[in-house]
C-alpha cells in the first residue's frame, strides 16, 4: 500500500490546491464508482467476516457535499456514496479491519458540509440513517476528521476550511 495523500473534490480551479503527485478525482463529472474504485481497492460492498486492507492509502482527503451518512458525487447519476453499508459487516480479525493498512490506522479528513457529524442513533429511526462516517470509519480501524457544520470552498478566495486542510497538508508530511 503506498502511503500517499488522495483527495476527491468538486472544483477544478479551486484553491485547495492541486499536486500531480497526488491521485485525485477533481471535476464535475466523478460518480460514487469513480470514488469507490479510487477510494477501496477489495470487493465493494463487503460481507460479514471480511479480511482487510481494503483502502489504498493511509492518509486521504474526500471532499465533496455530505450529510452525516452519505457523501455525494459531483455527478449523483450513479447515487451517494452511504457509509451504512459498514454498520451490519465486522471484520474476521481487529487486524483485517477496513480502514488499517499493516496493522495501523489510516486517516480519512474532509472539509464536506457534515462530514464529521457524529448523530446519535436515537435521533433517527431508520438504520440507514444511524450510521455516520466518523463512528464507521473508527468501528472498522480508521481515523475521521470532519466539518461538524459547513464546510465551503471557492475558487476565487480561500475559505476556513480550505485554510485548514492546507494547513493539515503541511503538518502532516510524508
Amino acid at each position: 500500500m503506498a502511503d500517499r495523500l488522495t483527495g476527491f473534490g468538486f472544483a477544478p480551479g479551486g484553491t485547495l490546491g492541486q499536486s500531480p503527485s497526488l491521485p485525485v478525482l477533481n471535476s464535475d463529472a466523478w460518480s460514487k464508482n469513480d470514488l469507490i474504485d479510487a477510494w477501496f481497492s477489495g470487493p465493494w460492498p463487503l460481507s460479514d467476516g471480511y479480511s482487510g486492507p481494503h483502502v489504498r492509502y493511509h492518509l486521504m482527503s474526500i471532499n465533496s457535499h455530505f450529510s452525516h451518512y452519505d457523501a455525494e458525487p459531483a455527478n449523483p447519476i450513479s447515487g451517494t456514496f452511504a457509509i451504512d453499508s459498514l454498520r451490519t459487516v465486522a471484520p474476521a480479525s481487529d487486524a483485517a479491519a477496513f480502514f488499517k493498512i499493516d496493522g495501523g490506522p489510516t486517516l480519512i479528513y474532509s472539509v464536506g458540509c457534515h462530514s464529521g457529524l457524529n448523530a446519535p442513533d436515537s435521533a433517527f429511526t431508520g438504520p440507514a440513517l444511524q450510521a455516520d462516517f466518523p463512528c464507521m470509519v473508527l468501528k472498522h480501524g480508521g481515523n475521521w476528521i470532519g466539518n461538524t457544520g459547513y464546510g465551503y470552498g471557492d475558487d476565487a478566495l480561500i475559505a476556513y476550511s480550505e485554510r485548514l486542510s492546507r494547513w493539515g497538508r503541511r503538518c502532516c508530511p510524508r
